[in-house]
């Protein structure tokens, strides 16, 4: 029973956390589709940025978080993904 349990309860957090998983993972894929194209430049560039800015990220949140709290640290990384977002609005596919 407590088996039977502890798996809907893994069921239910893999559920809820798929649609912000969707969300936060999908802007990478689909702006690298636009990548080479005009002045732009090709894909290769972009997955070094993305690891570049990975390992940015992970050390800036660990700071913010040890200095301000880690409500800080979700606001910033809140507002980061909102300015992603908007930076992102003028893309087409």
């Amino acid at each position: 029973m407590v088996a039977i349990r502890k798996l809907l309860l893994a069921g239910d957090c893999r559920c809820s956390d798929l649609p912000f998983g969707v969300m936060m993972g999908m802007p990478f894929p689909q702006g690298l589709r636009q990548t080479g194209q005009g002045s732009l430049p090709a894909p290769p560039f972009y997955w070094g940025l993305n690891g570049v800015m990975s390992v940015i990220g992970s050390v800036g949140t660990v700071v913010i978080a040890l200095v301000f709290g880690f409500h800080a640290a979700m606001l910033a990384g809140s507002a980061c993904y909102i300015s992603a977002a908007i930076a992102s609005g003028g893309m087409t596919s």
